[in-house]
């Protein structure tokens, strides 16, 4: 016999035993814990994707950034800021964030990169993020924000 029981919140457990023997056992069910984070996609870019995603193998709070360029240049960057903002730039690219920090971005030969955002627990702050890649001159992603509250 297995017994399910709810305390109307969300919180339950399945009871269960052996019939008339004296062994049961109990396993209690709890709705999993909201992760603090969030990545939210803005802007438009122009050429390469930016992707952030939440992956569980990095723990409770942890994220992936991924980039990918099918025009397979030789080099990224990662391009973070504070804010957001739309600054155009020439041909047709625009910048969205206030670039506070550019920082050179493995890419390998397919024009994939990956980064693994894992803040610690309890931080507070929001991050807005941008790749920039250069193949026949400057390619700028979609803008990220990450932020943890």
């Amino acid at each position: 016999r297995v017994v399910l029981a709810t305390d109307g919140y969300g919180i339950g457990s399945l009871r269960g035993g052996t019939g008339t023997t004296s062994s049961a056992w109990r396993i209690t069910l709890r709705p999993a814990a909201a992760t603090p984070c969030a990545a939210i996609s803005y802007g438009q870019g122009c050429g390469p994707s930016l992707m952030v995603v939440q992956d569980p193998t990095l723990g409770p709070q942890g994220f992936r950034a991924t980039l990918d360029d099918p025009a397979r240049p030789s080099a990224a960057w990662l391009v973070a800021g504070g804010q957001r903002l739309v600054l155009p730039l020439p041909p047709s690219c625009d910048l969205l964030n206030d670039a506070v920090v550019i920082a050179p971005w493995p890419i390998d030969a397919q024009g994939h990169a990956e980064l693994a955002l894992v803040p610690t627990s309890g931080q507070v702050f929001a991050l807005q993020l941008q790749a920039a890649t250069f193949a026949n001159g400057l390619r700028l992603s979609n803008g990220f924000e990450f932020a943890c509250r």
